[in-house]
């Protein structure tokens, strides 16, 4: 069952028991009351007539000593006629013996009912009964009088009460259905507009169930569906971001994978038409030695690209947490990054300035990664400069730079440095040893230091690559 139709039957059966059940006692109570106030009145003047008959008959008894006349039929004659002038002839009956004195009303009595209503009326309505279609009242009594012992019955007829409170109830039933159709109406709309939201957190539940990640749920008011729904799009804003970046990461994957298959099968062609050529040709001392030097080249390549390419992997598996950083002294990186290009730089004939400005200044910096990221920089500097070059490295507030004098980067190529395996001059790297991976690896550890690489670069006049830091120098 829908949620609508839970909470629109709970609502409306709710309604419905709270109108008909406040009627239904409403009406009979007040029959009830009515009745009782009946019984006491109609009792009440029932034992008025009683007393004055009782008297009454006392009185005829008292005239028929004085003439002598103690016949029976005289004695009924005298009950009856006392009877008629304090009872009414078509509400009450007359009985002697069990038998009728007096009876004009079209109903008979028994004794039995005499035993049950004997007595002053009660506060209850036993003398309340059944006559057919009629309901009628009883009230009767047994009396000693001057003719002997009498039952007396009295009854009012009562239906009138009974049928206006039916017809009441016909009218307050009416009414109520009126009332609960209406108010049945009013719910189904009031639910059924309180309830949209739902539905139409529903349909964007649905869509992005089917990959429509930019769908959102409209925000309606400020309840609780409204909290919800702001809820639900801050979970979905959290999916587009997480699958769009699991989609990136694929997409980076699978390019990686390809450039790598597309790097590796020029070393391994030249290792494996070099070892067939050495195994299968007789060759001179001299090209065996040349054949056996070219292998050795494209093997140390492929432990170099093999070496950046756990690099790359084991960075890019990293995120913003994994970088410890700490409070190091520019200077020292400095100081430490000449002793370790040392070597060669001076195998190539270059020399290697730095500069710190000002010299006490500290940055929050993951050491090793950011010596990672200069080490390549110099590297790059070093391939693409020409002997007795200069290549300088400065640090400022804006983060570290690294500048070179060499054939730089044409404007068109910047923009594509950064991606692993480019490479603008690929013979020329590899014979300079490069395999295309230093800058991605830089790109990353920037990355994750909250910088950007910035790449400056004019032909024929330099290059000059920045680890920028944001405005708060991180």
């Amino acid at each position: 069952m829908k949620l609508f139709t839970k909470i629109f039957l709970q609502v409306f059966v709710g309604c419905l028991a709270l109108t008909l059940v406040p009627l239904f006692y409403l009406l009979h109570e007040s029959q009830q009351q009515s009745l009782l106030d009946m019984q006491r009145y109609e009792g009440e003047r029932f034992e008025r007539m009683q007393l004055e008959f009782s008297s009454a008959a006392g009185l005829y008894r008292e005239t028929a000593g004085i003439y002598h006349v103690k016949t029976e039929a005289y004695q009924d004659a005298a009950l009856v006629n006392a009877f008629r002038r304090y009872f009414r002839s078509d509400s009450a009956a007359l009985y002697r013996g069990g038998k009728a004195v007096f009876n004009l009303t079209p109903y008979e009595f028994s004794a039995q009912a005499v035993s049950g209503l004997t007595g002053s009326p009660a506060d209850d309505l036993t003398g309340v009964q059944a006559v057919g279609e009629k309901r009628l009242m009883l009230f009767a009594n047994q009396m000693n009088t001057a003719a002997g012992q009498v039952e007396v019955f009295y009854y009012k007829d009562v239906t009138e009460l009974f049928d206006r409170t039916g017809s009441l109830l016909v009218k307050g039933l009416l009414f109520a259905a009126a009332m609960l159709a209406l108010t049945g109406l009013v719910l189904f709309c009031g639910i059924r507009r309180s309830l949209w939201p739902l539905r139409r957190l529903q349909d964007a539940t649905a869509r992005i169930a089917k990959e429509e990640y930019r769908s959102r749920a409209p925000v309606c008011g400020r309840d609780e569906i409204g909290e919800l729904a702001e809820s639900f799009n801050r979970m979905a804003d959290r999916i587009e971001e997480h699958v769009g970046r699991l989609s990136r990461a694929n997409q980076s994957q699978l390019e990686l994978i390809g450039s790598l298959a597309h790097e590796l099968k020029t070393p391994l062609t030249a290792i494996i038409g070099y070892a067939e050529t050495l195994l299968t040709v007789r060759l001179s001392e001299e090209t065996r030695n040349e054949a056996l030097l070219c292998i050795r080249d494209e093997g140390r390549r492929l432990s170099r690209l093999q070496t950046k390419m756990m690099e790359l992997v084991e960075l890019y598996g990293e995120d913003g947490e994994a970088v410890k950083l700490q409070k190091i002294r520019a200077a020292e990186l400095l100081e430490r990054l000449r002793d370790l290009t040392a070597h060669q730089l001076s195998r190539r004939q270059l020399r290697l300035e730095t500069v710190c400005t000002p010299p006490e200044l500290v940055f929050d910096l993951d050491g090793d990664l950011v010596m990672s990221l200069l080490v390549n920089l110099v590297d790059n500097a070093c391939k693409a400069s020409d002997e007795g070059g200069v290549i300088t490295v400065t640090a400022d507030r804006d983060g570290f730079a690294v500048r070179d004098h060499g054939r730089g980067i044409p404007a068109s190529e910047i923009s594509r440095v950064t991606e692993a395996f480019y490479m603008v001059d690929k013979s020329r790297t590899r014979r300079a040893g490069g395999i295309g991976l230093g800058l991605a690896l830089c790109s990353r550890i920037a990355k994750l230091h909250g910088a950007s690489l910035v790449i400056e670069s004019e032909e024929g006049v330099g290059t000059c690559v920045r680890m920028k830091f944001g405005e708060d120098g991180r």
